[in-house]
């Protein structure tokens, strides 16, 4: 029962992809704009000069904190996380990857992902309205085979929109680059205005959760679902 619970709590983070695949010694395109997502395991003792690396390269920290994980996409073994915007790629400037995967992927752990903004909230809540809310984020690889994804996600965030326990998308990203594993497709980070509202949308509104099982079946290949302990 509780799995069934978490998993309900997991389900409600959709995403809109496109299929990539990134080997490492592979020619990568720069972008400006840019989102980066990196998970890592809270006993690597060089996270937190990776932080200030990150900082030195004009990324702002966003989120970080810690979370639990469920779904089928294999993320190792990590449970910190950190959420950076960035005035330009960093993982296509040789570097700067290089000096980010010495200090957040060690030991085949921790993953470094990289992307463009799809959306972004223009204004970010301060640390302490933050940590009050339910947060989740989906890492998504999505199969392609199916016309109407957006569609079909429009009608569902437009149904959550009119519910009093609805979620807000704080950051979606279309995934371009990852160090530590095969590219995904679109990372999504949403929110509720607390963490109870969470279980509450969960029992009030069993024909959404119905119908993001239904999406998910359709278009989903894998997905990994990160809840979150937000700190900043």
């Amino acid at each position: 029962m509780f799995f069934n619970h978490r998993l309900n709590f997991w389900l409600i983070s959709l995403t809109i992809l496109s299929t990539s695949c990134l080997a490492e010694t592979k020619q990568l395109t720069p972008f400006s704009n840019t989102g980066v997502l990196i998970l890592f395991n809270e006993q690597n003792e060089k996270a937190p000069e990776g932080i200030r690396d990150l900082k030195s390269m004009n990324c702002d920290i966003w989120r970080k904190g810690k979370f639990t994980r469920g779904g089928t996409m294999d993320v190792g073994e990590v449970n910190r996380f950190i959420l950076a915007n960035c005035q330009n790629s960093i993982l296509a400037v040789e570097r700067y990857r290089k000096t980010l995967q010495s200090k957040f992927h060690q030991n085949d752990n921790g993953l470094l992902i990289e992307g463009s903004f799809i959306r972004k909230e223009p204004v970010f809540a301060k640390s302490k309205a933050a940590k009050d809310r339910g947060y989740l984020i989906k890492i998504s690889r999505f199969n392609n085979l199916f016309a109407g994804r957006e569609s079909e996600e429009k009608e569902i965030d437009d149904e959550a929109g009119k519910r009093a326990e609805n979620w807000k998308s704080e950051v979606r990203l279309r995934v371009h680059h990852a160090i530590g594993m095969s590219t995904p497709d679109e990372v999504g980070v949403i929110y509720y205005a607390n963490k109870k509202m969470m279980s509450q949308f969960v029992k009030n509104s069993p024909d959404l959760v119905d119908a993001i099982r239904s999406f998910n079946k359709r278009h989903l290949v894998e997905a990994s679902y990160l809840t979150l302990e937000v700190e900043q």
